[in-house]
Order: structure tokens, then sequence, then C-alpha cells
């Protein structure tokens, strides 16, 4: 057991140095890497911050045998090493090399995310790459684990409060209080948000043709073409217009510099697509002021009542859905949602899902924010 560091066999000595304490910053990191891991493979949302496609079948075991060992490493720092003058080497010896076992999915998994970084960013080199704002949500999540695993979790174990021989270097103390539990429980109802609710669509029956299909807009690049968003859901819109699916093809958004400039004109850059598309001129209204979600809900109440619509469905990025229908229920108008689907680039964009984790609350206590019958 000489290996596992030199453990005291008889009574500590009470002026030792006490054992290095997980920092609670630290001990929140670690927390939030079991819960996001954790929900987002159980509700099958894993892809959105990792992608495995390379692995092919491999895929789905990884994330499961990563899966078990989060759940088993939360149980071995659950179980405490009794306090006591003399602690068993063959104990804490035990302890350690069972938690180091147990990170070796994890090391993988950040292998995997280091993979995804540089694939974000291959990509992003080339012509119409644009895939986001700021860093990929893989990079963010690859920098976590670093800060995690970089702070030896293999050596951190509970214990209880008492005497103690001193540990080894990389041993570490973990004793979890009130704000620990705290921040547990508000860290798993987020994560149970985010991978259950923020991305769920509601869309429209299989059969049948719907009257009015909404684009959202986005964000229009130099050039002003599409970015890569905008041109999901342009295309989607689409897909469902040459399915019959849809009778008219809504597209809306800003424009800033007037609907006849074409400079930020994301109606306008929308159009281009959909006439490449041979989507006829005549079944496509434009929306030049649909600033934000909810003008674009308002517009579109105005166009149903204008033209007899009875029934519509939105479609923008799957984060955007629950916002989406939410400003369009809270003026009356019962919508069905769709996702624009990107087969490139499976991540969320972290900024986004930031913004809509303000924004959805905002909506739902303030139906006056943003509101065009407030504008001036």
């Amino acid at each position: 057991m000489a290996q596992c560091g030199n453990i005291a066999n008889g009574s500590a000595d009470p002026s030792a140095s006490p054992w290095p304490k997980v920092t609670y910053p630290l001990r929140c990191l670690e927390t939030a890497i079991y819960w996001a891991g954790g929900i987002s493979i159980l509700t099958g949302q894993s892809f959105r911050w990792i992608d495995l496609r390379q692995a092919g079948p491999l895929a789905q075991p990884l994330l499961i045998v990563w899966l078990l060992s989060l759940i088993a490493l939360g149980l071995s720092r659950c179980l405490d090493i009794p306090a006591a003058p003399v602690i068993s080497p063959r104990l804490v010896c035990r302890r350690l090399w069972l938690n180091r076992l147990l990170l070796i999915p994890s090391w993988m998994v950040m292998l995997a995310l280091l993979a995804n970084t540089l694939y974000y960013y291959h990509l992003l080199a080339q012509r119409h790459g644009n895939l986001q704002i700021g860093p990929p949500m893989c990079l963010l999540v690859l920098l976590a684990f670093a800060v995690w695993l970089g702070a030896s979790p293999g050596g951190i174990f509970s214990t209880s409060a008492g005497s103690l021989p001193p540990p080894e270097k990389t041993m570490r103390l973990l004793r979890y209080g009130w704000k620990d539990r705290i921040f547990s429980l508000l860290f798993a109802a987020l994560m149970v948000w985010v991978f259950s609710c923020e991305f769920r669509a509601d869309p429209p029956p299989s059969t049948g043709t719907i009257d009015l299909g909404v684009v959202l807009g986005h964000a229009v690049l130099p050039g002003d073409i599409c970015d890569r968003a905008m041109r999901n859901r342009t295309l989607m819109g689409v897909q469902l217009f040459m399915q019959h699916r849809i009778r008219y093809l809504m597209l809306s958004g800003s424009a800033p510099d007037g609907a006849l400039k074409s400079h930020r004109n994301q109606p306008d850059a929308m159009l281009k697509i959909a006439l490449s598309h041979r989507v006829p001129r005549n079944r496509i209204i434009l929306d030049f002021h649909g600033d934000n979600t909810r003008y674009t809900a308002f517009n579109v109440r105005r166009v149903m009542r204008q033209r007899g619509f009875k029934t519509v469905v939105a479609i923008s990025s799957d984060y955007h859905l629950p916002r989406t229908q939410l400003a369009f229920r809270q003026i009356g108008i019962k919508t069905w949602t769709l996702a624009a689907k990107d087969h490139q680039w499976f991540q969320t964009d972290p900024f986004s899902v930031i913004r809509e984790l303000v924004a959805y609350p905002v909506y739902f206590f303030d139906r006056q924010y943003h509101n065009p019958d407030d504008k001036k």
C-alpha cells in the first residue's frame, strides 16, 4: 500500500496540517457536471453539447458508461470515511483507486469535446461557415472539464468531522453543507427546464394544410445574406410549402434601414432563398416590422384577420420555440411550432440559451414588454 501515500498508522498528530478542503466553486462545478451530464443523457439531449457521430455505434454506449460512472462517483462521494485517530491505509487506497477508475470515461468525453471544438472552428473557417455568436458549447464544456479534472477529482472523497491523519497531497476533503444542497437543487431544476422544456416543439399534424407558416428572422451577414440560423429556418418553411403543408409563407424580421433597402434586411434576405427554391412570390408575405418575437406575433394576428386565416405554424430555432409559442398564446393565437434543423452542427448556441432563460420569464410576467401598441 506504499503507492497510496504515507498514511499514519498511529494517532493523528494534532499539530499536523488539516486536509486541503475542496473549495465551494469547485464543489459547484462538480455538481453542475453531474446534473447537466446526467439529465441531458436521460432526456436524449446530450447532442446539444457533444457530438459523437464520429464514434458510430460506440456513441451511445460511451454516454451510458459515462452516466453510470457519474452516478457511481456521486455515490462514492457520499460514502464517508469515518473520523478516527487511526485510518486504514487500505480503505483510503481503495477509495482513491475507485475514484480514478470512475474518471476514465470523463477523460474520454473530454477528448471528444476537444475533437468537437476543432471541428467547429474548421466549419467556421469555411465559406458561409458562420455558426453562432461567441464560443461553441463544446468549448465551454471542455473548459469546465479541464478545470474539474485538473483539480484531481480522483483524490476527493467525503469524511466525517473529527481527527484524521494527514493524507498525501492528491487527497481532498469534501464536506457538503446547506449551500451545496441549495445549489444542487436549483441547478437540477434549471437543467430539467433546459433539457425538457426549453427545446420543446409542438409540431403540426402530418396531414392537412395549414393556412400560414411564419419564419422568424435572426441575423443578416455582410453581403446581405442569411446567417446559418435564419437560412435553416427559411429552408424549413420552404420545405413545408413544397410539401403542401402550408398555403402561405410569411417571412418576419427587422429591416432597420427600411423595407426598400436590402442592407440588414432580414425578410429580404429570406425572400431570396425562398424564391431560389421556386416558392411563388404571390404566396410569400413579408413582414418588415418583426423586430422581436412579440412584434412578429402581433403582425401575424393582423395578417390572419385581414386574410381570414385560421391556422398558423411558427418556424424558428428549437431554443426559441417556447417563447414564440408563449408570445402567440398571450394575444389569443393558438400556434404550432416547428424547429429548424442543422445537419452539420447539432450543438446549441450558449448565448442563445442564456438569452432565452432570461427572455422567457420576462415575456411571461410582463405582457407589455415589446408590445407594439406601446411603441412610440
